[in-house]
């Protein structure tokens, strides 16, 4: 199975500007085969989200999210659909076709889940049937999963609940064949025939669909957001994917339960740890 070559990210460590520490791709982690873009909140400086998985790209804050601090997660990027925050990139990597299979994953945490919102968006910002994106459905608060080409492609979770830590991996392994799971439990495959593939893929973004009518704004936070070419994942990948949520990064971050001087909380605070990890401390929170 092909495996896309990072730009040498994974080689050098890429400066967390917002808490001061370091950390990069670990290489050799199990779930870094095939990741094409990597976007972590710990590595947000300034108005950039980096990708450090160096493919799709660094994306751009729109209308300034806030970030919070996370008792597991450690910082998260906060939306509000009212301020109509998101983060985006043009991507040049094309098209899906030549990709398979592709892997959507995320935590996230939804504040709200009886309104349409979108957390993650790859597609064809001229148009509106061209895309692959994870979605909350306002009508059913489930999570839907879906590859379009005109005709959808998607499969779609129980009622999720607000203020709830999740984890979603979403399988595309060609145009009609797509897998979903959520906290590392399978919840079932779409395949319906969608007809061909989808084309004119050019952006890519999160909290918020990014097609030719831009909208579904999400309310939430957002953790940390993956996406893979060229590989799939089969049950026991995913499992690991959502029971090791740190093994991709190096050093390892740990979310620990810590007292801090009331003046930091709210803050996180990060100082390396032992054995050469990075210990992640939510201010005035027991995690």
């Amino acid at each position: 199975m092909p495996i896309l070559t990072r730009r040498g990210y994974t080689g050098r460590f890429r400066q967390n500007q917002a808490f001061g520490r370091p950390f990069r791709m670990k290489k050799h982690s199990p779930q870094a085969g095939g990741l094409a873009g990597w976007w972590p909140s710990l590595g947000q400086a300034g108005n950039i989200l980096r990708d450090y998985a160096g493919i799709m790209g660094d994306m751009s804050y729109v209308n300034s999210p806030a970030f919070v601090t996370d008792p597991i997660r450690g910082k998260g990027t906060n939306f509000d659909s009212a301020d109509t925050d998101h983060l985006t990139a043009t991507t040049g990597v094309g098209d899906p076709l030549g990709k398979y299979p592709i892997v959507f994953a995320e935590w996230f945490r939804p504040d709200v889940v009886n309104a349409n919102a979108t957390l993650l968006f790859w597609g064809d910002s001229t148009q509106s049937s061209d895309n692959i994106s994870a979605i909350i459905v306002g009508s059913t608060s489930a999570l839907r999963f879906w590859y379009r080409n005109g005709t959808s492609n998607l499969i779609d979770t129980a009622a999720l609940t607000a203020g709830k830590l999740y984890h979603y991996v979403g399988v595309v392994w060609n145009q009609d064949d797509v897998d979903l799971y959520l906290n590392g439990a399978f919840v079932g495959n779409g395949s319906t025939n969608t007809g061909g593939h989808a084309t004119g893929f050019d952006t890519i973004g999160l909290g918020r669909s990014l097609d030719s009518t831009p909208g579904l704004d999400y309310d939430g936070k957002i953790f940390d957001s993956r996406t893979y070419f060229n590989r799939g994942m089969n049950a026991s990948e995913v499992w690991h994917a959502y029971t090791q949520p740190w093994d991709l990064y190096e050093p390892i971050p740990r979310v620990f339960p810590v007292l801090v001087p009331a003046a930091a909380a709210g803050n996180i605070l990060i100082h390396p740890g032992m054995s050469g990890g990075m210990d992640v401390m939510v201010g005035g929170i027991r995690g």
